[in-house]
């Protein structure tokens, strides 16, 4: 029986560094076409990546820990990228003037919490540079299916390789996948592809992984319920989120009707 579990385990592991391995070879092929260089960006330009290419939720108890290391440090080490989707030709001459023109968002990619430590200590600090004006990776691409795809995992294989910050949770992941699901076509190829970075980023068990996509594709009046127990938003002040598989079995497992 130890063996058999054991093998089993094996093989999932196998399978996962497998995944893990063809992705990052994905975002390396993705990044090297996309990239654009380093820039000193305006705090005030930078936003959060729009629902569609979000992998996890803030955690405000990190950003506070990364705004008293900054301020003590007086150091900003952590690396931030950013993306700027459009379909307009990429500008001659980079700048940040050019790219600003350009109309669309600095989604941060990498380093969100960092950028929303940096924005409250800029606030608190208006002349000190280092809170202004922070160096970014910029990335430029089209909004496409492989592109978002691409720019979700640079984002989770930044904590799934280094291992630096919390995993989302299975409750962050579920609400992040009904995001995505909205914003892509259900067809079996794209889910195939959004599994298959789910799996890496989210979660490695195939039983488990099934459950949350199951959840995540309700909608309607069911999603809103589903969300509320997830959020906790408008439940009772002691109420707490579900946390153990049983629970999203429960929920994966809701009748649409």
């Amino acid at each position: 029986m130890r063996a058999s579990i054991f093998l089993i385990s094996f093989i999932v592991c196998l399978f996962v560094d497998k995944y893990k391995n063809e992705i990052s070879s994905f975002v390396k092929e993705w990044s090297s076409k996309s990239f654009l260089g380093e820039f000193k960006i305006p705090v005030s330009l930078l936003t959060s990546p729009l629902e569609d290419i979000r992998s996890r939720h803030l955690d405000m108890n990190h950003i506070h820990t990364l705004i008293e290391s900054f301020r003590s440090y007086s150091r900003v080490n952590e690396d931030i990228q950013v993306v700027l989707r459009t379909e307009k030709k990429r500008p001659q001459t980079i700048s940040v003037g050019k790219l600003k023109g350009l109309g669309v968002p600095f989604e941060v990619i990498a380093g969100n919490h960092s950028v929303h430590a940096l924005k409250s200590l800029h606030s608190e600090y208006p002349r000190n540079p280092l809170f202004a004006e922070p160096k970014c990776k910029v990335f430029l691409c089209q909004n496409t299916l492989d592109n978002r795809s691409a720019i979700r995992a640079l984002g989770g294989l930044d904590n799934v390789i280094k291992g630096i910050h919390r995993l989302p949770t299975k409750t962050e992941a579920v609400l992040a996948m009904h995001e995505q699901l909205k914003h892509e076509s259900d067809s079996r190829v794209n889910l195939a592809k959004l599994k298959k970075e789910w799996r890496v980023v989210y979660c490695n068990n195939t039983n488990t992984l099934n459950t949350m996509i199951g959840i995540a594709k309700k909608d309607g009046e069911v999603w809103d319920l589903i969300s509320q127990i997830l959020t906790g938003q408008g439940m009772p002040e002691k109420y707490r989120p579900p946390t153990t598989i049983a629970k999203f079995n429960q929920m994966g497992g809701v009748d649409h009707n």
